[in-house]
C-alpha cells in the first residue's frame, strides 16, 4: 500500500497527545477520589473544582472509571465518589511509596555504589555477614584524585540507573505484581513506571544540585548562607565554570555515552528546523485531505498493525475492521494456491443492490472446495475486491 507515512505519523502523534492528556486527567481524578475516599468520598461538584474541570466535562471521565471498576458512586443523585480498591492494595500507590522511600533514604546517601562498607552484621545471627565491596572486584572506578565531582557524579547516575533497573525487574515479575484492577496489564505497568519515575525526578534535581556544590566546595555551611542558598532563584541553574567541570567529569566517566549523547545534541538544531518544515507540510496536507473527495483503494494492513484503506488522491488512510484484511488475505492466498471462484452468493452481488452478506465458494483442480463469507462491511469490501479483479482481467 503506497502512503505518505509522515502524514500518518503526524495524525498518530496528535491522537497520542490527546490520549495522553486524557490518561493524565483521568489518573489525576482517580488519585483525588482515592484521597477523599479515606474521608468518606467526594461530591461531583467538589471533584470538578479539585481537577479544574466543568462538571459536565467531568462526567465522561467518571463513567469510564466506574465502567473500569475503579470508582463507585454512593446512593442517590448526590452520592459521593469513592475508590473500589483499598488504598494499600493499589499498585500505583505501591509504586509511589516505593519511589518515595528511595528518594528519602538511598538517594541522599553518599557512597552507596562505591562503598567502603565491608560487612554488616545481621541480628540475631552475628556470624552471618555481607561484603558490600564485592562491586570493586568487577569494576574499580579510577577517578581523578583531584576531582571529588567525578565521584559524586558517578554515585548519582548509578543510583538513579539502579533504581529504575531494579524497579523494572520487580514489576515485570508476574509472581510479584498482583493486579487488583481490571485495567490491562501493560497499561497498568506503564503507569507504575511513570508514577515511580515522576516521584523521584523533582527531588533528584535538588539532590544533584546539592551534591555538585558539595563536591566543588561551595555548599553553604552557616545558617545565613543556607538561607540564601535556599532562596536563590532560579534554583537549578549552575554557574558556567561548574557546568564546564561537570561536562568534563561526565566525559571522563562515560566516554562512549558522552560521545553518543553529544551527537544527538549536535543534531537538535537541524532536526528542529526540519520538524518545523515538516509541520507546515502536514498542515497543508491536512487541509487538502479535509476537502478531498476520497477514492479508496482495497483495504490492507498498515505498518502500524491495523487494517486501513487509503485514498488514491490525498493518501489519507481510514481505519476499517481488521477482519476485512483477514478475509482479503485469505481470498488472495486461495487464488495463489490455484483455487478458482466457482460461485458467488448472492448471484446478484454485482448489481447496485445493497447486500448484507456475501459468500465466495472456491474449487481447486482436485475438486476440493473452500468458502469465504463476509457480513456487513466485510461483504461490501469483498464485492469491491471482486469487481476490481474482474476489471483487471477485462483490461488485460
Amino acid at each position: 500500500m503506497h502512503t505518505d507515512w509522515n502524514l500518518i505519523e503526524y495524525r498518530r502523534e496528535k491522537k497520542n497527545y490527546l490520549d495522553e492528556y486524557r490518561k493524565e486527567k483521568k489518573n489525576a481524578i482517580l488519585e483525588i477520589i482515592r484521597i477523599y475516599g479515606m474521608r468518606g468520598g467526594v461530591s461531583h461538584n467538589q471533584l470538578s473544582k479539585e481537577v479544574n474541570l466543568d462538571p459536565k466535562n467531568l462526567g465522561p471521565y467518571i463513567k469510564e472509571l466506574i465502567k473500569e471498576g475503579l470508582v463507585k458512586k454512593g446512593k442517590g443523585l448526590r452520592g459521593k465518589y469513592s475508590p473500589t480498591e483499598e488504598a494499600f492494595e493499589d499498585q500505583l500507590l505501591n509504586a509511589y511509596l516505593f519511589a518515595n522511600n528511595f528518594r528519602r533514604t538511598i538517594l541522599r546517601k553518599d557512597l552507596v555504589v562505591t562503598t567502603y562498607k565491608k560487612v554488616e552484621y545481621i541480628i540475631p545471627f552475628p556470624s552471618r555477614c555481607r561484603d558490600f565491596t564485592i562491586y570493586r572486584y568487577y569494576f574499580e572506578p579510577k577517578f581523578d584524585e583531584n576531582s571529588e565531582l567525578e565521584h559524586s557524579l558517578f554515585e548519582f547516575s548509578n543510583k538513579i540507573g539502579a533504581f529504575v533497573t531494579y524497579f523494572l525487574i520487580q514489576i515485570m515479575d508476574a509472581n510479584r505484581t498482583k493486579l487488583t484492577s481490571n485495567r490491562s496489564t501493560d497499561f497498568l505497568l506503564e503507569e507504575m513506571v511513570r508514577k515511580a519515575v515522576s516521584t523521584i525526578i523533582p527531588y533528584a534535581m535538588s539532590v544533584f544540585r546539592d551534591s555538585v556544590y558539595k563536591s566543588v566546595g561551595e555548599y553553604p555551611l552557616t545558617y545565613e548562607d543556607k538561607i540564601k542558598y535556599l532562596e536563590k532563584r532560579p534554583r537549578y541553574i549552575l554557574e558556567k565554570d561548574t557546568i564546564n567541570e561537570l561536562r568534563r567529569s561526565f566525559v571522563h566517566i562515560y566516554p562512549l555515552m558522552a560521545y553518543e549523547l553529544e551527537k544527538i545534541d549536535e543534531r537538535l538544531s537541524n532536526e528542529l528546523s526540519s520538524f518545523k518544515e515538516h509541520l507546515k507540510y502536514m498542515h497543508k496536507k491536512w487541509k487538502e485531505q479535509e476537502v478531498c473527495k476520497h477514492e479508496y483503494n482495497v483495504p490492507a494492513m498498515t505498518i502500524h498493525g491495523y487494517c486501513g484503506k487509503q485514498c488514491n488522491k490525498c493518501y489519507y488512510i481510514t481505519r476499517v475492521k481488521d477482519s476485512i484484511c483477514t478475509i482479503l488475505s485469505e481470498f488472495e492466498k486461495l487464488l495463489d494456491d490455484g483455487y478458482n471462484i466457482e460461485e458467488i452468493k448472492p448471484s446478484e452481488f454485482n448489481t447496485a443492490a445493497k447486500i448484507n452478506s456475501l459468500e465466495v465458494i472456491f474449487i481447486s483442480y482436485q475438486g476440493e472446495k473452500k468458502s469465504i463469507k463476509g457480513v456487513g462491511e466485510e461483504a461490501y469490501t469483498l464485492r469491491q475486491f471482486i469487481r476490481s479483479l474482474q476489471n483487471n482481467r477485462v483490461s488485460s
